[in-house]
């Protein structure tokens, strides 16, 4: 099985081909440009190649044709994802209109149910982050044993599957999958500012967000303590807030926040939504 795609040497100037073993995924080949007489020539030269695997070139298709005419030509994902998301902006570009409708639909239905939307993720929503973080480690576990056992040395692994060679050696020193243990913290000594935490986020959520003027306040108060611990303070706050703001962009701002405007709905971001699933 041969994958066979351009790369550049110099992008936007000079092109070539890559070849690559896609059963043992390694590439195997460079040709130095990407016409089809050149893969042809390459083909013919190493016969047995039974599926070949390309983009939608024709110039491709034509040096596969004619250098290994009885394999197999078929498209790869990464392809097809491109092809997809292509003919979707395609086809929203010539339905801008109901792009419009839909967009003011959507901020119309989520202007009256906006009191039920600002809420911190749920607990399932949690959940589900965890198993699909789980299911990823899971299957990093797997596929380093497996390439262990095919005898690729570890940084080879590790390039592979984008880790560090430390956490591909903790995988292999584990017979079974290792599950996560969440991190034992010890209770943080108390702060001169937690008795002032109360008012500033009442200040903050009320607008006052200046910490200069934050700090200035609670010392008239009594707070004895530095100023950059409001600091550090107010800027966790911005951080929630930021956060907050960011979970509810798609479905329109919160009210008394100042949420940033939700991006237009065109035909890009349409397909881009369609694609992300």
């Amino acid at each position: 099985m041969l994958g066979v795609d351009d790369f550049a040497f110099r992008k936007g100037q000079v092109y070539g081909t890559i070849l690559v073993d896609l059963e043992r995924r390694v590439p195997i080949d460079l040709l130095p440009d990407r016409s089809a007489g050149t893969l042809a020539a390459w083909l013919k030269a190493h016969p047995g190649v039974e599926t070949l695997s390309r983009d939608r070139s024709t110039t491709y298709k034509s040096g596969m044709s004619a250098g290994a005419p009885k394999a197999t030509q078929v498209a790869d994902r990464f392809h097809l994802l491109k092809n997809l998301e292509e003919a979707l902006e395609k086809t929203f570009k010539g339905k801008i209109s109901a792009l419009k409708e839909v967009e003011q639909s959507l901020c119309h239905n989520n202007s009256a149910t906006t009191t039920q939307s600002h809420k911190t993720p749920t607990q399932r929503q949690r959940q589900e982050q965890k198993d699909r973080k789980r299911s990823q480690r899971l299957l990093n576990y797997e596929q380093a044993h497996a390439l262990n056992k095919q005898g690729h040395q570890v940084k080879n692994i590790a390039r592979h599957l984008g880790m560090s060679e430390r956490t591909v050696y903790t995988y292999l020193s584990y017979a079974t999958f290792p599950e996560w243990q969440p991190t034992v913290r010890r209770t943080p000594s108390r702060s001169q500012l937690d008795d002032y935490k109360p008012y500033l986020r009442a200040q903050w959520e009320q607008g006052q967000q200046v910490t200069k003027v934050l700090f200035e306040s609670i010392q008239q108060q009594g707070y004895a303590g530095s100023y950059m611990s409001v600091t550090r303070y107010t800027r966790k706050l911005r951080q929630q807030q930021r956060e907050l703001l960011s979970g509810l962009s798609d479905i329109g701002p919160a009210p008394g926040i100042g949420a940033r405007e939700n991006k237009p709905l065109s035909a890009q971001r349409a397909a881009w939504l369609v694609k992300r699933r």
